[in-house]
């Protein structure tokens, strides 16, 4: 029960430490996807700034050589600044680019005159390019600032998935290694328990069937050269052997009649027989007793009823015979 305990607890811990792990891998991908995302437009914006220098400049030389595509490019330059400003909005470089809206105008307004001359376009693109330059840096810095915090924020995130790592290997498998080792002895010594288990049970089967097989022989001699009964609790006859029906001059079967009555002719001697096997239930009796056979011709045996007890408390009797007859009558 106590390891049960300790192993619930192990389990809670190592789940908790898997699922801080997993949280922290989540929240480096969703940082990492968000930064990417952040970048990508970040870029873009980089990009379109640097685009507007470009287009400033594409401006003058055009107005230098008179290029037909000159009112595309004051287009396209005007457009990109309203969307550098809504893309920016929130941004403090939106000031930046709401302090050049006149300078935009001016510089587009001056660019379409043709009073006006390459030189005030030249001074106005200048100044420009100054303004966009600066907020380039910005936003360049601003993004180089992101890619630190990222970086540091990820640095954070891989310490701790490490630290929760180092946890659990610390903290966590040595107790479930040792835990497991404790089952695996103990399901080990069990088996090893069963297998002694087993082998004996299996020797004493082998020495059961032995003893049997003794036991089957022994009966086997005794049905053959002595006066063998077995009987019934109620002192039926089981089994009686040849001997024994040969010398009583009873015919088979015999099986299932009252022994006293095979023994004994005379009433008062059938219930003394009975009373004896009654006593012998509890005391095993050994005695002589006189038989008077068919012939008239009495024989006198040397019994010995046995009790034996079965499973469950039954009794039943062994009795055992010999013919002391002669003995009997060198005595007299």
């Amino acid at each position: 029960m106590g390891e049960n305990r300790v192993f619930s607890k192990l389990r809670s811990a190592h789940l908790l430490a898997l699922v801080l792990i997993g949280l922290a891998l989540v929240g480096e991908l969703l940082l990492v996807d968000g930064f990417l995302a952040n970048q990508k437009k970040d870029g873009e914006i980089i990009n379109v700034a640097g685009r507007q220098r470009m287009l400033s400049q594409r401006i003058v030389k055009g107005i230098a050589i008179n290029h037909p595509e000159v009112e595309a490019d004051i287009s396209e330059w005007q457009a990109r600044h309203v969307w550098l400003k809504d893309d920016l909005e929130g941004n403090p470089v939106q000031q930046d680019l709401h302090a050049l809206d006149s300078l935009v105008y001016a510089l587009s307004r001056a660019a379409r005159d043709t009073a006006a001359g390459v030189e005030q376009v030249n001074l106005l693109a200048d100044e420009f390019l100054s303004g966009m330059d600066r907020i380039v840096d910005e936003l360049s810095a601003a993004a180089a600032g992101k890619v630190d915090r990222v970086q540091t924020l990820d640095r954070w995130l891989t310490a701790l998935t490490l630290g929760l790592l180092l946890l659990v290997l610390l903290f966590i498998f040595p107790p479930v290694v040792r835990l497991v080792r404790r089952q695996y002895e103990h399901i080990d010594s069990e088996r090893r328990a069963q297998e002694a288990a087993r082998h004996t049970a299996e020797e004493a089967v082998a020495e059961k069937e032995a003893t049997l097989q003794e036991l089957y022989a022994l009966y086997g001699t005794l049905d053959k050269v002595t006066l063998y009964a077995s009987l019934s609790r109620d002192g039926t006859v089981v089994h009686l052997n040849r001997q024994f029906r040969d010398l009583l001059g009873t015919p088979a079967p015999v099986t299932g009649r009252p022994f006293a009555e095979i023994l004994n002719r005379q009433e008062e001697r059938q219930l003394r027989m009975a009373e004896l096997l009654q006593q012998a239930s509890i005391t095993p009796w050994r005695g002589q007793w006189a038989v008077t056979l068919a012939s008239g011709e009495q024989r006198f045996l040397e019994l010995c009823i046995l009790p034996t007890r079965r499973t469950g408390g039954e009794v039943n009797f062994i009795v055992l015979a010999t013919d002391v007859t002669e003995q009997q009558k060198s005595g007299e």
